[in-house]
């Protein structure tokens, strides 16, 4: 150390400014990801008492099944008791979207009558889990929040299905609400697209192939702590490898086996679009979770959108883990992350 500050004193003038430069640079980028980008207030290190509760008791029970059946129906249960009972609404129906010889189950929700701006939805669930039922109740929530009708998409599952099966799925019913906005009563003008955790990823990937195929036209993106880089290499990774909730060798088979077909490159931009051009796509809402391996990957890409020139927001939300959108029955956070979700949206819808 002291050898480094007699180099240092050696410096000249303009060489001390630019060392002092990049060590600001660094200490600010540090801040960054430890500070809610929203607020710039500092980040609380604990679990909210709630949050710690939940992640108690799952680490006290047997964790989910062996088998995908058992598995899915495990998750459905566990993620149906977290929302709690959702509101009620002036309509939800369960519909089917037919493309390249298949139909995809979505359900509808219109938190009033007439003509609605639309978001289409992607679950979590790992591409393994996840469906229409275990995210009925925070859908209910968006919707009333947003005062928008939302589609949700009950797409392929893995390993049955490997990518890019999932996606698309998520495209076609995208090209459907736009194609069909007028008999549906959606404001094909006003589409936004959004997802939790690999449906975060699924919503990511689905705005890329609308700029690059020319559209469905989309006027904003809400990403819930998104899967942006299935290596798996981010340093909340190694933070948080074991829990709280996810473990990165769970998320890993998940992803790197049971998802993607043998040998497919970690980092192609449709799987990882954290290493895609974002140039062009339009505004997002980058939410992530404290407590989580995909935290740093997610704050990530809300920086390299806004570096690629698209208005982006990332924020972090303190003493919480993944999941956090399933957990309204239990948690304000959760509460608090459908508002501000909410209100992203109203803007974009009446900007």
């Amino acid at each position: 150390m002291r050898r480094a500050i007699q180099q240092i004193g050696q410096l000249s003038g303009l060489a001390l400014v630019q060392v002092f430069t990049l060590l600001l640079y660094v200490q600010t980028a540090l801040a960054q990801e430890f500070t809610d980008q929203v607020s710039g207030q500092p980040i609380d290190p604990k679990l909210v008492p709630i949050a710690r509760e939940i992640a108690t008791d799952a680490a006290r029970g047997p964790g989910l099944p062996g088998p995908f059946p058992e598995k899915r129906a495990a998750f459905d249960e566990v993620a149906v008791g977290l929302g709690g009972p959702g509101p009620k609404l002036f309509k939800v129906e369960d519909s089917r979207v037919s493309h390249a010889g298949v139909e995809t189950r979505v359900r509808i929700y219109r938190p009033s009558e007439g003509n609605l701006p639309v978001l289409v939805w992607a679950h979590g669930g790992g591409f393994e889990k996840g469906s229409l039922d275990s995210h009925d109740a925070p859908l209910r929530r968006l919707a009333l929040s947003c005062q928008c009708a939302i589609v949700a998409v009950d797409y392929r599952l893995a390993p049955e299905h490997k990518f890019p099966t999932q996606l698309n799925d998520v495209f076609a019913v995208l090209q459907w609400v736009a194609e069909q906005g007028r008999k549906q009563d959606f404001d094909s003008e006003r589409i936004a697209i959004g997802g939790d955790s690999v449906g975060g990823n699924l919503a990511a990937v689905t705005a890329l192939r609308a700029r690059n195929n020319g559209g469905p036209a989309l006027v904003y993106q809400v990403l819930l702590y998104p899967v942006t880089n299935v290596t798996l290499s981010s340093e909340s990774w190694k933070q948080f490898a074991k829990g709280p909730w996810l473990t990165r060798a769970y998320e890993k088979n998940a992803l790197q086996e049971q998802y993607l077909p043998e040998g497919w490159d970690l980092k192609d931009p449709l799987v990882s679009p954290l290493f895609a051009d974002l140039s062009g796509l339009p505004p997002a809402f980058v939410a992530n979770a404290e407590f989580d391996g995909y935290r740093d990957q997610g704050q990530a890409y809300a920086w390299n959108l806004r570096v690629a020139g698209v208005d982006a927001i990332g924020k972090v939300y303190p003493g919480v883990f993944h999941d956090l959108f399933l957990m309204t029955g239990r948690l304000d956070e959760a509460k608090e992350l459908i508002g501000e979700s909410g209100e992203k949206l109203k803007a974009a819808f009446s900007g």
